[in-house]
């Protein structure tokens, strides 16, 4: 069954959505389980090509198989955005495992120069977060004033800077890569900040559009 989720406007300008169930519980745990038996090594995916870089980035990807579930996962997340026309598509959907010290460092998600277009938005979905730490921090994003964020975003005990969403299962993060002219975006710049026990997995939807080059 869809989830009936609820939106909230965390930014304007970059574009953040934070998106309350996102996918269900019968979701999170078929996802769960088609990712194991596929998980490799993260890579960092400079310009120069793709190669593991444990100083940048320490967790275990694996993309998921393109059964019926996933593929109303993909649909939920198009009309998510009202999508349209054939310049726009959905990468493959990946998971995202994090053990005790796993982490990703400050990065975007936009794709540099490319001549296959440009990912121009990201879902980060959390999906099992028995965890401490593991939160996502955008550190140009300004901390709202309004407490009742403190739910979903670290508040009093945040040792970074900018805004660090918790990972809560079932819940999504979206933001848009790039301004409306085209140009990339430079305050989704973020991390996936290091788990200090137990495990955590999220599930990346990057939504990609062909007639938009860096």
């Amino acid at each position: 069954d869809a989830p009936n989720y609820e939106v909230q406007i965390f930014s304007r300008d970059p574009l953040v959505l934070y998106i309350t169930n996102f996918v269900t519980q019968s979701e999170i745990d078929h996802l769960l389980r088609i990712s194991e038996g596929r998980y490799e090594q993260s890579m960092v995916y400079p310009v120069s090509g793709e190669y593991v870089d444990t100083n940048q980035r320490v967790s275990e990807s694996a993309y998921v198989p393109r059964d019926d579930v996933v593929r109303q996962i993909e649909k939920r997340a198009r009309k998510f955005q009202g999508w349209r026309g054939k310049a726009t598509h959905l990468q493959e959907l990946k998971t995202q495992r994090y053990g005790v010290n796993g982490f990703y460092n400050f990065h975007y998600d936009w794709a540099g120069d490319s001549d296959e277009g440009n990912r121009v938005t990201t879902f980060m979905v959390y999906l099992a977060t028995n965890c401490t730490g593991g939160g996502t921090n955008f550190p140009r994003l300004e901390r709202p004033e309004d407490r009742r964020w403190c739910n979903v975003i670290e508040c009093d005990d945040d040792e970074y800077s900018g805004v660090t969403f918790k990972p809560i299962p079932g819940a999504a993060v979206f933001w848009e890569n790039m301004h409306p002219n085209g140009s990339v975006h430079r305050a989704t710049r973020h991390a996936a900040l290091p788990v200090k026990s137990g495990e955590k997995v999220g599930l990346n939807i990057w939504g990609w559009d062909t007639s938009w080059k860096s």
